[in-house]
């Protein structure tokens, strides 16, 4: 059996926890409950950009999110976010994330891959197919 990720990089802010594994996946966990504002959406960007050196792929462990507002969508689907990421796997777990990311995927033109999991094993295969 193949041997789990190591975190090589990561960073804390009140409002969700990033990490840079060694596959080269960058995991956002954000807090239950989270609103996620454009304010956090440009968090999000910040931090991963503290620990990484280009776009990679990134999975949104979303289970426990609440919302996302109408800025924080376009923020997420914007040629800015390209900057961290080049494909994206929402995982979700409640009937909620899983409305909340199937909202996003329907009203937003990202400019990048970007797919619906409810595992989080079958999204890091999925990413782990555009890793070089």
């Amino acid at each position: 059996m193949p041997e789990a990720p190591h975190v090589v990089a990561s960073r804390v802010c009140p409002s969700f926890t990033v990490v840079l594994r060694d596959d080269g996946i960058l995991i956002y966990r954000p807090i239950p409950g989270l609103v996620l504002t454009h304010g956090i959406a440009l968090q999000v960007l910040e931090l991963g950009l503290q620990i990484v050196d280009g776009p990679k792929p990134v999975m949104v462990l979303m289970q426990d999110i609440a919302r996302v507002d109408r800025e924080a969508r376009a923020f997420f689907a914007s040629e800015e976010y390209l900057r961290l990421s080049s494909q994206t796997a929402l995982v979700v777990g409640s009937p909620v994330s899983r409305v909340i990311a199937n909202f996003f995927l329907g009203l937003n033109r990202v400019k990048f891959p970007c797919k619906i999991f409810d595992d989080p094993e079958l999204a890091t295969q999925w990413l782990l197919g555009f890793v070089s």
